[in-house]
C-alpha cells in the first residue's frame, strides 16, 4: 500500500493490521454514472430554474395580476430540490472506498472501518438498465447492529461489491462451522439454519423434509423453501423471500447446497 494512502487515511497500527493487505482504491470522482447523476441533476435544476424566474419576474412586472408567479414558485419548488442534490453529489465527488483483503474504509470527510467480520448481514440490490446495473447497491448490518448503504457512485464498484461478497460469506462459513460444531444454528434474518434444518417464527423444517428449494422468478427472483406433505402430490411453500432483501444471500446458498439440492432459474 503507497505511504501516500497511510497518511490519508491516518490508521493505527492495530487497525493497520487488522485491515491486512491493500487491494484497491474506488473513487467517486473517478465514476462516469456519479459525473451522469450529477449532469441530469444539473439539467433538471436548470429546465425548472430558469422558467420560474421568468414566470416570477414576468408576473410581478410585466403582468401584474396574471398568476403567473404562483406558476413560477411552482417551477421553482421542483427545481430547489433538484439543486440541493447537485450540491450533494458534488460534495460527494471527495468521497473514496478503499479495499483491503479483511474490509475497507470508507472516505466521507470522517473515516469508517469496517472488517468482513464485523458484518453481521450484506444485502444487494440491482436494477439493470440495457444489460448494465443503472442502480447498485450494497446494504450493510453490523454485529451490533448499525445500518448504513453504499451504491453504485464509485468506480468500478461491481469490483468492490465482489470483494464484500466473498469477505463476508467466508465470514458466514467461519460462523457457521463453529455454530453447527456445538449445535446452534446461524441467523440470515428471521430465518436460522443448523445441522438439523431451519427455524423461522418457531416452527422448524429438517433438512429430510425440503422437498425442493432454490431461487425462483425471471426478471424478480426470490428464495424459496417447499416442505413435503403427508398425502399431498404437491409440496407447500414454507419460505418466501425477495432476493434484495433476503441476508447474506450469497453464503445461504451455498451452505444449504452442503445439506440439499439448491436449484436455480433455468436450472433442469
Amino acid at each position: 500500500m503507497p505511504r501516500s494512502f497511510d497518511d490519508d487515511l491516518d490508521l493505527d497500527a492495530h487497525e493497520r493490521k487488522a485491515l491486512g493487505s491493500f487491494e484497491s482504491i474506488h473513487n467517486a470522482a473517478a465514476s462516469r454514472m456519479h459525473k451522469w447523476n450529477i449532469a441530469i441533476a444539473s439539467i433538471f435544476s436548470v429546465l425548472l430554474l430558469v422558467p420560474a424566474l421568468w414566470l416570477l419576474l414576468w408576473g410581478l412586472f410585466v403582468k401584474p395580476g396574471a398568476g403567473l408567479q404562483y406558476a413560477g414558485l411552482a417551477f421553482a419548488g421542483l427545481g430547489i430540490p433538484c439543486v440541493i442534490g447537485v450540491v450533494f453529489l458534488v460534495r460527494r465527488l471527495k468521497w473514496k472506498l478503499y479495499l483491503f483483503e479483511n474490509g475497507f474504509v470508507w472516505d466521507r470527510s470522517k473515516l469508517r472501518l469496517i472488517l468482513w467480520k464485523d458484518v453481521k448481514y450484506l444485502l444487494e440490490s440491482k436494477h439493470l438498465l440495457g444489460g448494465r446495473a443503472a442502480d447498485y447497491q450494497l446494504r450493510f448490518v453490523t454485529n451490533d447492529e448499525a445500518r448504513f448503504t453504499i451504491d453504485s457512485s464509485y468506480r468500478d464498484f461491481e469490483q468492490f461489491a465482489d470483494a464484500a461478497r466473498v469477505g463476508i460469506t467466508l465470514t458466514v462459513f467461519e460462523r457457521a462451522k463453529k455454530a453447527f460444531a456445538t449445535g446452534e444454528s446461524i441467523p440470515f434474518g428471521k430465518l436460522h439454519m443448523s445441522k438439523e434444518g431451519f427455524e423461522k417464527d418457531g416452527e422448524t423444517l429438517a433438512w429430510k423434509d425440503i422437498a425442493r428449494m432454490g431461487v425462483e422468478g425471471t426478471e424478480l427472483f426470490a428464495v424459496s423453501i417447499y416442505r413435503r406433505e403427508k398425502g399431498k402430490a404437491e409440496p407447500t411453500r414454507w419460505y418466501f423471500k425477495d432476493v434484495p432483501d433476503f441476508a447474506n444471500f450469497d453464503a445461504f446458498l451455498k451452505l444449504a447446497g452442503k445439506f440439499t439440492k439448491v436449484t436455480m432459474p433455468g436450472a433442469n
